[in-house]
């Protein structure tokens, strides 16, 4: 079995932030108007700030997914599927609703912009990460069952490891977040907690930087001579 440290290197490694937006976690987004239980969404947001400041640190890539939605995206399946009634639509282009919540992107750091669950549907996502060497994602953000699990999915089946934080992701109800857990670790990739993630890259970057003066040292010191 392959090691974390080699799944999660920095340099190959890049997180997903995917959904963290006003509509899915905010107390008056558009989900929690509907009625639904956001509690759990809103929690894990912590969780996700400090995976994405750790991650920085370590240098590894973030990139943030989200929600667009316009009149030219929902077709006839995607409104059939809607439950909100008379509500105005989750996550509409320009609204507040689409705002990331509590997060800011850096400058230089790529934003995604999805019509679909899965991020890989309809967008460049994969040409970004090809494009970085990116060979395992780090799957954060909302809902774990439905966005995050469908791209995870997405992603192992076009040969990327996944890595999928179980506190760094979120659902309306328990059991439905165990079940896609269950179901990652058994088929798609790796459940891990952030924990981890943040004891592996310093161990990572420590052991680079000695590396790295090990290679600097001089081969003599002042005064030696060859022999």
């Amino acid at each position: 079995m392959v090691s974390l440290d080699k799944l999660v290197h920095p340099k190959y490694s890049a997180i997903l932030v995917i959904d963290v937006q006003n509509d899915f976690c905010h107390p008056e987004g558009g989900q929690a108007k509907r009625g639904i239980d956001i509690s759990a969404m809103n929690a894990v947001v912590p969780n996700i700030v400090k995976l994405i400041e750790e991650g920085r640190k370590a240098g590894v890539m973030v990139i943030f997914i989200r929600n667009g939605h316009s009149k030219w995206t929902r077709s006839e399946a995607w409104k059939n599927k809607s439950r909100g009634g008379n509500l105005p639509p989750l996550c509409e282009e320009g609204t507040w609703g689409a705002d990331f919540y509590k997060l800011k992107p850096l400058p230089g750091e790529r934003i995604v912009v999805k019509q679909r669950y899965d991020a890989f549907i309809g967008t460049n996502l994969d040409i970004i990460l090809r494009n970085a060497g990116i060979k395992t994602l780090i799957m954060s953000g909302v809902t774990t069952n439905t966005c995050v699990e469908s791209t995870a999915r997405h992603g192992f089946m076009i040969d990327y490891n996944i890595v999928f934080l179980k506190d760094c992701t979120a659902t309306h109800h328990i059991e439905q977040h165990e079940a896609t857990l269950r179901n990652i670790d058994g088929n798609f990739g790796f459940v891990r907690p952030s924990a981890e993630l943040f004891r592996t890259w310093p161990a990572l970057l420590s052991k680079k930087r000695k590396n790295t003066s090990s290679a600097r040292k001089p081969l003599l010191n002042k005064g030696d001579r060859l022999r």
